[in-house]
């Protein structure tokens, strides 16, 4: 698991712009988790049972679990709630709640899997000398079912409404009474009456798996195998949310990529399950260029390595990838950003890039980077057991190491608050170095107060590696640097 994401610095990015994944137990998180890629812990304002943030496919999503039910602190339906109404909290553009469900024997089989936009709330009864009457109150998501009628989800899939209270039916007389005053229900679950009603504008649906049919025989034997239709639907149903409007991919802007480029974290892989053959190419240079450059922005710290050197470095990574999933017999490609460079490892066929001949894109790529870099000794070219190792040699590996662990950056809502914060940046305490990037201010009312910051970390000792745009960029902190060197350094970022 890579470094705990805080939530606050990127609320704006993620305000309207994620999925939120919802599960009540152990085994559906485990489940859920599993889908998750490039997964890291995700910090919230309150405490949950695990949160995580990641993607599924294209697709940001923040998986909670909680506990059952409604009435605890820890329940599904408190911490919805909390997400809901908690202003320091980005609102989800979807809400999908999943796990597993007991299953109206009449319509659904142990490891069915139920799509329901239409929760009917039982919590509120009354209690009869010889039965329980049920004073139920429906709540319909705006996501109609029928997008999943005649789609790419088969199989053993039902789409209806479904029962929620707090109770687990472990009763078949019980159940029966349940199912005879609404026998309109194919399934029931325990947390979305709970939250469903708060959600408002915001689009749900309850996704479970039968694991049991809520009577005598009540088991949880079954749970974790009936989950195994729940992941295999999961990506379907997210891309037909897509396809109609509902859900977003991750943006190409500066403050999403750096989300992604903390997601994805040194190490990340692509996969043929990503794209078609088809869709390769556009798939690279379409989407993932973009994230890629942000990546090797980050070696860029160091001057000798300029805006030019990041555009064909990523040409040649492409034109790699592209050609080791055509060529190579590859179906899964990691890239790994380390200190000192960028490893390329495939499951393919082994192959030099030192080898390549003809006329193709690759080719010339190789080519030109070769005579830029490599004869200049700038970059070092290694390929060794299926793995292409490239090495930049003047690389200051101790400024990456600070740029990694030891970044500054300025809490949210502290510049132009109408009371004075008494913090307005904050960074690793353990750091005796820090890394300060002027490079994403725009305005000067915010750098006026970022150059007292720094003066700020200065006088406290600290040695600051300061990333500017330009020889112009260097300007409001000559007077740090007159002072304080040589404590302040001044990297000039093609940024």
């Amino acid at each position: 698991m890579k470094k705990e994401i805080v939530l606050h610095n990127y609320k704006d990015v993620l305000d309207g712009r994620y999925l939120l994944l919802v599960t009540s137990n152990s085994v559906e998180k485990k489940a859920v988790n599993r889908l998750i890629q490039n997964a890291c812990n995700l910090e919230l304002p309150f405490s949950t049972r695990g949160c995580r943030i990641g993607q599924v496919g294209e697709h940001l999503v923040i998986h909670i679990t909680g506990d059952c039910g409604a009435s605890g602190e820890f329940s599904v339906a408190n911490l919805v709630n909390r997400c809901l109404f908690d202003n320091k909290v980005p609102k989800p553009n979807c809400v999908l709640l999943l796990g597993v469900c007991w299953g109206n024997s009449n319509s659904t089989k142990i490891k069915d899997v139920v799509i329901s936009n239409d929760i009917h709330k039982l919590n509120k009864c009354i209690y009869r000398e010889d039965k329980i009457e049920y004073q139920k109150t429906v709540e319909t998501s705006s996501i109609p079912l029928e997008w999943f009628k005649d789609s790419s989800i088969k199989g053993n899939v039902k789409l209806g409404s479904m029962g929620s209270l707090e109770a687990l039916l472990t009763s078949s007389n019980f159940r029966d009474e349940l199912l005879l005053q609404n026998p309109d229900l194919i399934a029931g679950e325990m947390e979305a009456f709970g939250f469903v009603s708060n959600l408002k504008e915001i689009p749900w649906l309850v996704i479970k798996a039968v694991s049991d049919h809520g009577g005598d025989e009540f088991t949880r034997d079954e749970q974790e195998n009936s989950l195994i239709g729940i992941t295999e639907i999961i990506p379907k149903v997210m891309e037909i949310l897509y396809s109609n409007g509902i859900l977003s991919t991750i943006g190409g802007d500066k403050d999403s990529l750096s989300l992604y480029h903390s997601l994805l974290g040194k190490s990340f892989s692509l996969s043929t399950n990503d794209f078609s053959v088809e869709q390769l190419n556009d798939y690279l240079n379409n989407k993932f260029s973009s994230i890629l450059i942000y990546k090797l922005k980050y070696y860029s710290s160091i001057s000798l390595y300029d805006e030019r050197f990041l555009y064909d470095f990523c040409d040649l990574i492409l034109e790699v990838i592209q050609n080791e999933f055509r060529h190579g017999t590859t179906t899964k490609v990691d890239l790994n950003f380390t200190s000192k460079g960028v490893n390329i490892g495939t499951n393919g066929k082994d192959f030099d890039l030192k080898l390549l001949s003809g006329l193709g894109g690759g080719t010339e790529s190789w080519c030109l980077f070769t005579d830029e870099y490599i004869k200049s000794n700038l970059v070092s070219y290694k390929f060794d057991k299926k793995k292409h190792k490239f090495t930049l040699t003047k690389l200051d590996a101790a400024v990456q190491k600070i740029i990694d662990e030891c970044s500054v950056s300025i809490i949210e809502s502290t510049i132009g608050a109408h009371f004075i914060k008494p913090n307005i940046i904050q960074f690793n305490e353990n750091c005796e170095s820090v890394f300060v990037d002027d490079t994403t201010i725009y305005m000067q009312s915010r750098r006026r107060v970022l150059v007292k910051e720094v003066e700020g970390l200065l006088k406290d000792g600290l040695m600051v590696y300061l990333a500017v745009r330009s020889k112009y960029g260097r300007r409001p902190y000559l007077h740090l640097s007159e002072k304080y060197y040589p404590a302040l350094r001044i990297l000039e970022v093609n940024a």
